[in-house]
Formats: structure tokens, C-alpha cells, sequence
């Protein structure tokens, strides 16, 4: 006996052992349905992985360009301030009475990158799995710029205690010219 679906699929009623049959092709449809969707599963999850692992690739590189952008305001501000103690050295040489306060090149790139440490280390640590060489050169990186940041402080020390300085002298010339002045009107 045929029986005719309407999508035109024969099924065959012939045989006894066709429950066993269609029972075994159903669990074979299922293994291969769930198989194949285990598949698809974990081909998914491994393009997410490596789309993940480019992205914080990206985002790594882009830290490790902004602290290589904040090193070189560093190296930059470092050399104006160097200019800046230069032509004050040599306009205090011309004009030995007055007071010239050098000028400070004042950044904040210093707690910028602060900031940023933990997150260059692990960019640099991510960048170079297999490759250990960043450590020491991170290290210098950090020595370099921690000298800077002693002699930007050392700098601001010196600056603000030879203006307070200068004040507090000039000051005092004022009041010995007006007790001098003072002194000449009384007599």
C-alpha cells in the first residue's frame, strides 16, 4: 500500500521491521541534526574568540600608541624646558639686579601616564606573548621617564624657591631704599 504525502514523499508500509527502521533513521536525523548544529556552535564561538582577540589586539596597539604619543610631549616638553632654563640663564647673565623667573613648561603627561601604566604592561604582555625582551625595555621606558619627572619636580622646587627668594630680597632693597629715602627727607 502508497501512501502519498502532499509534498510527494513515498512511504512504504512492507515491512515489519519498519518502526526499527524509521526508528533508527529518526535517532541517525537527530545525531547528525544535533551534530551539525554542535558544529556550527563551535565554529561560532571560534570566530568570536578571534574576533575578541583582534579587537583587544586593536585596543592594545592604540595604548601603546598613546603612551608613545605621551613620551614624545615628554621628550618635547623636555627639551622647551631645557631651552627655557638656556635663555634663562642668559637673560639673568644681562640683567644681574632683576629677577627673571625661568620659565616651566608645565605638562600633566607625567600623571597621564600613570594612568596608563597597568594598562601598557598588559598591552606589551599581550603584543609580546612569546617574547620577553619588553620587560627591559618597559623598564628603561619607566626608569627615562621617572628621572624626568624627578627633575620636572626638582625644577618646580627650585623655581618657586628663587622667586619666594627674589620676593622676599627685593623686599628688603625696598625698605632699606625707603629708610634711606626716609632719612635723607628728615634731614
Amino acid at each position: 500500500m502508497d501512501i502519498i504525502f502532499k509534498f510527494g514523499e513515498h512511504y512504504y508500509n512492507s515491512d515489519d521491521n519498519s518502526f526499527w527502521i524509521q526508528f533508527g533513521l529518526t535517532i541517525l536525523g537527530g545525531f547528525l541534526g544535533f551534530g551539525f548544529a554542535l558544529y556550527i556552535y563551535y565554529i561560532s564561538i571560534k570566530r568570536e574568540k578571534k574576533e575578541q582577540d583582534n579587537n583587544l589586539t586593536i585596543a592594545n596597539k592604540n595604548k601603546l600608541k598613546y603612551h608613545k604619543l605621551l613620551i614624545e610631549n615628554l621628550i618635547k616638553s623636555t627639551e622647551n624646558q631645557i631651552n627655557s632654563i638656556n635663555k634663562y640663564k642668559i637673560n639673568q647673565e644681562k640683567d644681574l639686579l632683576n629677577a627673571i623667573p625661568p620659565r616651566l613648561v608645565i605638562t600633566n603627561d607625567f600623571k597621564r601616564l600613570i594612568f596608563l601604566n597597568k594598562d601598557v604592561f598588559d598591552s606589551f604582555n599581550h603584543i609580546n606573548k612569546n617574547n620577553n625582551n619588553w620587560i627591559e625595555y618597559l623598564k628603561k621606558i619607566h626608569t627615562t621617564t621617572d628621572y624626568i619627572e624627578g627633575v620636572y619636580g626638582e625644577m618646580y622646587r627650585i623655581t618657586t624657591n628663587h622667586l619666594k627668594n627674589n620676593y622676599k630680597k627685593n623686599s628688603e632693597v625696598k625698605q632699606n631704599i625707603e629708610l634711606i629715602s626716609d632719612v635723607e627727607t628728615s634731614m
